[in-house]
């Protein structure tokens, strides 16, 4: 697998990233509130807390929303046009985009249910994508 743009690993994000190249999906959970928050950050939007930790969550969830790439942003994903980017809203409640694997296209639905796939794409970048359930 291609990454065109890798992600720009901040401080915040770090835990993030170093999980999924553990096969391990966690997400910052506020210690004030509880909520889980998506993408990571140094304080709460909820509460404006600045404590929290990283929980493990089930990367199940549904499709929220989606879209179709026919155009690559990049020639090196020329091959892989076209393809399905979900925005899936995790069963925990934060959304998360990913690739949608193993569906044909015509087949994706809103609503329908999908967990987490990790896909490494190199030696230093593990990605979540989805399947369907």
């Amino acid at each position: 697998m291609i990454v065109s743009n890798p992600p720009d690993i901040d401080p915040e994000s770090r835990p993030y990233w170093e999980f999924l190249k553990k096969n391990e999906l966690r997400l910052q959970q506020c210690e004030e509130c509880s909520r889980f928050r998506f993408p990571p950050g140094p304080a709460c939007p909820y509460c404006g807390s600045s404590g929290s930790r990283w929980i493990p969550v089930s990367g199940m969830g549904n499709v929220y929303s989606w879209i179709v790439v026919h155009h690559p942003i990049d020639s090196r994903l020329k091959a892989d046009v076209p393809f399905p980017v979900v925005l899936v809203e995790l069963k925990e409640g934060p959304r998360i985009l990913g690739r949608l694997v193993g569906c044909p296209i015509a087949e994706i639905k809103g609503d329908m249910p999908v967990k987490g796939k990790f896909m490494k794409a190199n030696e230093a970048l593990t990605l979540l994508n989805f399947e369907p359930i």
